[in-house]
């Protein structure tokens, strides 16, 4: 009898692994696939970098809790239209003084970043982190012209160069500006105000 009861005992605690692995298992794979459709290709780029897929999605879950703790919130008509006339402006100035255009577009695209509630304290590196949260389709443009900008800086951008950090820059601009605040942004602003 105390057989029979030792051998039931053990089949239920390998019925209660399996169960528990398998539950595991099937949350560790729906994690994967949210953050592979919230991120797109930040999610590959994320564990090439890190060279560990656990790490990486540690990294951008860590990422997702940064951005929900900041107090985003949408554009007003007048603050989104001040916007759109500053980057005109700094584009027509390209012509003439390009170098110059390209460190003022650096600086439009920060403050329409700052405007909308992301934390700049932190430096350029948390920049593009917290924008892959939310803008992970925009985010290489804003590498891509950040990286012009700092090789601008040290005389190894060409016009050419110059010019495709342009159109990268108002690529995540326009992203920036233009994106919708959540309906629990759009409450907490209300809150807030």
């Amino acid at each position: 009898m105390e057989y029979v009861i030792a051998v039931i005992a053990a089949v239920l605690v390998v019925l209660v692994v399996i169960v528990v692995t398998g539950l595991l298992y099937s949350r560790n794979r729906r994690r994967t696939k949210d953050l592979r459709e919230q991120f797109g290709a930040e999610y590959d780029r994320t564990v090439e970098d890190l060279g560990d897929k656990k790490r990486a999605e540690q990294e951008l879950e860590q990422r997702k809790l940064r951005v929900e703790g900041y107090a985003l919130r949408p554009l007003s008509t007048t603050e989104r239209n001040e916007f759109i006339d500053a980057w005109k402006r700094t584009e027509s100035r390209f012509v003439d003084e390009p170098s110059q255009a390209l460190n003022q577009a650096d600086h439009l695209v920060l403050q329409a970043i700052k405007a909308r509630g992301y934390e700049l304290d932190d430096g350029p590196g948390h920049v593009d982190a917290d924008l892959s949260v939310r803008h992970p389709g925009t985010v290489g443009s804003y590498r891509f012209a950040r990286a012009t900008v700092v090789g601008n800086e040290r005389g190894e951008a060409n016009t050419e160069a110059l010019r495709e950090a342009m159109m990268h820059f108002r690529r995540i601009f326009e992203d920036v500006i233009a994106d919708e605040p959540t309906e629990e942004e759009t409450e907490q602003h209300r809150v807030s105000a």
